[in-house]
């Protein structure tokens, strides 16, 4: 039967002997003339043998008697591609797209192969071509959509029309936690460039969408925390941290976030007992954190608590963030509270110099006038230990 001399080719194939393969493979296709899918085989045969002059052969042939054969378009875009054909391979998967006759699935499995595979062998404007192609075919496929907003993702000037994709998607798959994630952090991006209003309204609008459609899942509630949180409505941010960290599903990663995010807020009205056990509970979930590290650190220095275990855990912050300044203000800090001042003027000097080099890229303007007033104090501590050393 033809299955019986299929798995004779794959076991032939695997062997290495393509030979017996394609003996093989040319008797099913005098049995089976019609339909071409042993044609098409033979073809890749052909191509695995690296005869692209037989695989062109066969595919001209298929593909004229059958101009909708999917996996003779696919073959030939794979003889391009050996070939190195680059011209003639972007010609053909444009000429699959624009092919209405195709299905879209198959579109779509080959753009995915095509533009992620062999990356060398386009340009943007064949992504953008053929992207446009797609949507006009299919303006309402969740699939296109998601790969339109992806074609956008590195370019700001298009995160509108980022946003516009995805929210096509999700009126699709309204339970794609994962889409509705992307379009908060774009939202936050917008809000951040442009703060109004309108922009936070829109941003929370989407939040509690995305709640309203998943609403059992705690991770799109953690989401709007934070959005709670980086507008400064910190009560209310707090509140819905407390229900996240009930669930029991929650990923260990997002929960010590939470605890992380509670214990902040916490150490911010100087409730530090409190905040240490919330830091603590963290640390049990994801003891490498870096960020986690350094605010549990810098918490036991403003309590003035186990500051060698402060010390240690902010040298490993450092150590996976050397460039972090607020880490290295941590880090000269406990020093301070250390007597060691020489260390601590070190360390305040660096996150300094840090945050200059940064500044472009930051606006921190808190912690940079936290590490001032730490520069100063440090100065002068260490001018007075200097001078206390320099009388005995």
């Amino acid at each position: 039967s033809a299955q019986y001399d299929l798995q004779r080719i794959s076991i032939y194939e695997q062997m290495g002997n393509r030979k017996k393969a394609i003996e093989i493979t040319k008797n099913l296709t005098k049995t089976y003339p019609y339909g071409f899918e042993y044609q098409v085989l033979l073809a890749e045969l052909y191509l695995n043998d690296n005869n692209t002059k037989k695989a062109q052969q066969i595919i001209y042939n298929v593909l004229e008697k059958d101009p909708n054969n999917e996996q003779a378009h696919r073959s030939q875009l794979l003889i391009f591609l050996q070939q190195k054909k680059a011209v003639e391979a972007d010609s053909t998967i444009y000429s699959i797209f624009e092919n209405r006759n195709l299905s879209v699935d198959f579109k779509i499995e080959l753009f995915d192969f095509y533009f992620t595979k062999y990356i060398e062998n386009f340009s943007i404007a064949l992504v953008e071509k053929s992207l446009a192609t797609l949507l006009e075919q299919y303006p309402e496929n969740e699939r296109v959509n998601i790969r339109c907003a992806l074609a956008c993702a590195n370019d700001f000037s298009k995160i509108d029309k980022q946003i516009e994709h995805w929210n096509v998607a999700l009126q699709y798959n309204p339970q794609n936690v994962k889409v509705w994630a992307t379009v908060i952090d774009l939202k936050q991006l917008v809000y951040l460039a442009k703060p109004s209003d309108t922009t936070y309204a829109s941003l929370i609008k989407t939040c509690d969408e995305a709640i309203e459609a998943n609403p059992e899942d705690s991770f799109l509630k953690y989401l709007k925390g934070t959005v709670l949180l980086l507008t400064g409505k910190k009560e209310q941010a707090f509140a819905i941290f407390e229900q996240v960290v009930q669930d029991e599903n929650l990923s260990s990663e997002i929960k010590a976030k939470t605890l992380c995010s509670m214990a902040d807020l916490l150490q911010a009205k100087n409730e530090i007992k409190e905040a240490l056990l919330l830091y603590e509970q963290a640390y049990q979930l994801t003891p490498k954190d870096p960020f986690l590290l350094n605010n549990y650190a810098y918490c036991l220095a403003l309590g003035k608590k186990d500051l060698a275990k402060a010390e240690q855990m902010s040298a490993i912050a450092i150590k996976a963030e050397p460039n972090n300044y607020a880490y290295l203000d941590t880090y000269a800090w406990i020093f301070f509270l250390q007597e060691e001042y020489t260390l601590a003027y070190m360390y305040i000097e660096q996150a300094i110099q840090k945050y200059n080099e940064q500044q472009h890229l930051s606006k921190d303007t808190e912690t940079f006038a936290t590490m001032n007033l730490h520069r100063e104090e440090i100065l002068k501590m260490l001018k007075q230990s200097r001078k206390t050393n320099s009388e005995k």
